[in-house]
């Protein structure tokens, strides 16, 4: 079934702004054109000493699973020298892309939690998320994120420009 995927992409190393485009370029070979959100500027969520992140939001149709999809992003991470598996603490990186959401999907493995558990508390994905698809819904919570966005305290996060 061709089902709307919603990937949460950020970069606080290197050439940040070319390692979005980069990695967005990439996807789009995998699953075709995408709904490209502008990119956004934060402070490390984790460690507020650590170089700013660049965030953006991408959104797919396809019909591939989420295991699938998350095999294409460990590849992606890795070409952009992400190391794999991936390690477990919040250390900054070239490039990171979450799975945030899957158009009526719950999944809940120990390598994969989709909707994403802790995007409600974090508005530099739910504020480029929210731009992009204005009406998803959490299948958990059957509420619009766009209404958890007016919850959250955005003022750190801050829109530089579109990525293309």
């Amino acid at each position: 079934m061709n089902r709307a995927v919603i990937l949460g992409l950020g970069s606080n190393l290197g050439d940040r702004f070319q390692n979005l485009r980069g990695a967005v370029n990439e996807l789009e070979k995998i699953f075709g054109t995408a709904a490209i959100s502008g990119v956004y500027r934060s402070k490390s969520f984790f460690a507020p000493n650590e170089p700013d992140y660049l965030n953006l939001c991408a959104l797919f149709r396809t019909t591939e699973t989420a295991t699938s999809i998350l095999g294409h992003i460990h590849k992606i991470e890795v070409s952009f020298g992400r190391p794999f598996p991936r390690p477990k603490d919040y250390a900054p990186r070239t490039l990171d892309i979450d799975i945030l959401w899957i158009e009526n999907e719950v999944i809940d493995q120990d390598d994969l939690q989709v909707p994403h558990p802790a995007l409600w508390e974090r508005p530099f994905f739910l504020v480029p998320m929210v731009e992009i698809h204005q009406e998803a819904l959490c299948p958990i919570r059957k509420k619009k994120y766009k209404e958890g966005l007016e919850e959250l305290d955005t003022s750190g996060v801050y829109f530089i420009g579109e990525l293309f």
